[in-house]
């Protein structure tokens, strides 16, 4: 099921929609777009009145279409109706010793179930039978204490409470396995009969003899992460000592190795400024992109699902508060890297976008607080007492190679964003108080809408893809083949120090939303340590990447294997 819209005719069918708008948007005004710079031009598209109501009506026709009840199986909303229909077939599935599929029944049960509910409560209380039949025993235990602690009913309690007691022996956590059935027992007095109370107190008994046979163990702790290989460098951070950023007028910022690397040294360790999940067959956390999870949905949507309470905490907090109205119209799921862009100012925002000094001119504008953000010693931010978001707002845009149909595409995408925010959520109300100085009414969205369309500039050619490798299956378990899935796209700006080779020397591994990069072979002292931006030598032939890289970063590769492979055609 995907995050955001399990339809995926109805995604392809929005993305057709906006890019058509798109196109006659940018066929009407691009004679009258002089691009000088982000600001400029967002001033213009938010002052067209023309522009602006078309992009309202269609945020408004995508709300229409795609936040409601879509059939008898599926909502952008909460829908108790929708989650007793996915409930029932699990039973069904349970029934008949289906275990895997009742599980994914009941995951959508929970979805869809509105909070604080019963039929919520239920929801989680059958997928934690299901949990527990499949060996997934703490998920089981989460499963267990959310449906008691969302009102699960009384009389139904103790069958549930037994449960959680199996789990902790199978944990062989023998203090809790205890501690709870005494819960259990006096739980179960109070509401059973006295024919109830001895089938259950043959139960307990059974539960009590294999009590008797565990010792006490502790729980698994999570897998402690990589070091970087000479310790941390405090001159670029989130980089390995064994590293540094240097820059020159030829190739501008890229990365050397100070030492001789070996082959596995980690060389990054990074958490990623803004990061999106991005819509699959499996469930992704919202927050901290964990796979394969058992998930736990936002609370008023049915499109945005999370690994635990604390994510979906986080990532309420953070970005999702504002993002839910356009998760249920399908809006993200549409409009590609944007929605990492939009992230980029929530973020931001959410951080608190960074002081400025009193000592220089007043700002008064956008376009001052742009310029200040731009007065910076681009090697010097990448210092360990910077800001990230210094980090962040410095990357390359590549705005001035660019062509004008791509550029008027990533500018009238972030005006309707910003237009999103400014129609479907208050963001506008709280985010002056996450700035240095005031701004008019007029220059927070234009501020606000030129992040995002500098966001979209940095991102296509800056930002990381979380690849892996999925199975693919028939109805009877058969493999089919084995494809690359995007799990999220993140933007790391310490990575992206990197330059590109078709037959790079470095491999990247993600530990969630983390990247971590190390070495694919030894690196000797003073080379560039380099990464590969999609294009690999025993992938594709040389034409192939070129075109590849030179559509999507704007340059031509002159890499190693570019060449050698240019040198052996021409001989």
């Amino acid at each position: 099921m995907s995050n955001r819209m399990s339809n995926g005719s109805q995604v392809d069918e929005c993305a057709k929609n906006w890019f058509m708008l798109l196109d006659l948007l940018i066929t009407r005004e691009e004679k009258n777009i002089v691009r000088t710079n982000e600001i400029e031009t967002l001033n213009y598209f938010y002052k067209n009145e023309m522009v602006k109501e078309i992009l309202v009506t269609w945020l408004k026709e995508m709300k229409s279409s795609y936040a409601k009840r879509m059939n008898d199986s599926d909502t952008a909303l909460k829908c108790n109706n929708i989650a007793l229909f996915w409930r029932k077939r699990g039973n069904e599935k349970y029934a008949k010793n289906l275990i895997e599929e009742s599980y994914d029944c009941y995951c959508k049960s929970v979805v869809f179930a509105q909070q604080n509910d019963t039929e919520y409560a239920t929801a989680l209380a059958n997928r934690s039978a299901s949990l527990m039949r499949l060996k997934r025993f703490q998920e089981c235990l989460a499963d267990i204490e959310l449906s008691l602690k969302n009102g699960y009913k009384v009389e139904l309690q103790p069958k549930l409470l037994l449960r959680r007691v199996e789990c902790y022996i199978e944990l062989k956590q023998q203090h809790k396995a205890k501690d709870s059935l005494v819960i259990a027992s006096k739980h179960a007095r109070l509401v059973m009969s006295e024919e109830q109370w001895a089938t259950f107190e043959r139960r307990m008994k059974v539960l009590e003899s294999k009590l008797q046979s565990i010792e006490h163990s502790t729980v698994k702790t999570e897998t402690e992460l990589p070091r970087c290989y000479g310790g941390d460098n405090e001159d670029f951070v989130n980089a390995s000592n064994a590293v540094e950023l240097r820059h020159n007028d030829k190739v501008g910022r890229h990365v050397i190795a100070k030492h001789n690397i070996r082959e596995g040294a980690v060389l990054f360790s990074e958490q990623p400024y803004a990061w999106v999940a991005l819509p699959s067959n499996e469930y992704v956390c919202e927050m901290c992109c964990e796979t394969n999870i058992n998930p736990l949905p936002c609370s008023h949507c049915s499109r945005s699902v999370y690994c635990s309470e604390v994510c979906r905490s986080d990532g309420y907090n953070m970005f999702h508060k504002w993002e839910c109205v356009g998760g249920q119209c399908g809006i993200f799921a549409t409009i590609g890297i944007g929605h990492l862009a939009l992230r980029v100012l929530l973020i931001s925002a959410y951080n608190g976008f960074p002081a400025i000094s009193d000592e220089l001119p007043k700002v008064l504008t956008a376009a001052d607080l742009f310029k200040r953000y731009s007065e910076v010693d681009d090697m010097a931010i990448y210092k360990r007492d910077h800001l990230d978001f210094y980090r962040m707002f410095n990357l390359v845009t590549n705005f001035d190679k660019m062509s004008n149909n791509d550029y008027m595409h990533y500018a009238l995408t972030a005006t309707m964003l910003t237009l999103y925010l400014e129609k479907f959520t208050v963001f506008f109300d709280e985010v002056p108080s996450k700035l240095p100085c005031v701004l008019s009414s007029t220059q927070l969205h234009l501020f606000s809408a030129a992040i995002v369309l500098r966001s979209m500039g940095q991102l296509i050619c800056n930002a990381h893809s979380n690849v892996v490798s999925e199975t693919i299956k028939d109805h009877s378990g058969q493999t089919l083949r084995e494809e690359e899935v995007h799990r999220s796209t993140a933007i790391y700006p310490s990575a992206a120090m990197m330059n590109h080779s078709c037959d790079p020397n470095i491999q990247n591994t993600y530990y969630k939303n983390r990247l971590v990069v190390r070495s694919s072979r030894d690196i000797p002292a003073g080379a560039e340590v380099y990464n590969c931006y999609g294009p690999h030598f025993a992938r594709q032939p040389t034409n192939t990447r070129r075109a590849e890289l030179q559509a999507q970063y704007l340059f031509t590769c002159n890499c190693s294997a570019c060449i050698c492979d240019e040198t052996t055609t021409i001989n």
